[in-house]
């Protein structure tokens, strides 16, 4: 009796000792950790699929070569001197 009286306050309450656990209510269970982490883990590998996919483009893509110049030539190629001309096959058809 006398330590019940001890511990109430001034509204007739009794007061729990302080290392006692509380008696507040317990709030419904939310894994509110592990929604957060698997968000992260989310969040990171989208960022990391996104770097590979730059890094392979940029990677996999070969530089793009310079075009030949061309030097002017003032003589004939040589495939068009292989090739003689109609001219030249019907001296050949006669001559021969």
């Amino acid at each position: 009796m006398v330590l019940a009286v001890a511990n109430a306050d001034d509204s007739g309450r009794q007061l729990r000792p302080k290392d006692s656990p509380g008696s507040t209510p317990s709030k419904p269970f939310r894994p509110r950790n592990d929604d957060r982490q698997l968000r992260q883990q989310d969040l990171i590998g989208g960022v990391i699929k996104t770097v590979d996919l730059v890094l392979n483009t940029l990677t996999l893509t070969p530089a793009p070569t310079p075009a030949p110049t061309l030097a002017p030539t003032s003589a004939p190629s040589p495939a068009s001197t292989e090739q003689p001309d109609e001219a030249e096959l019907l001296r050949r058809r006669r001559t021969g």
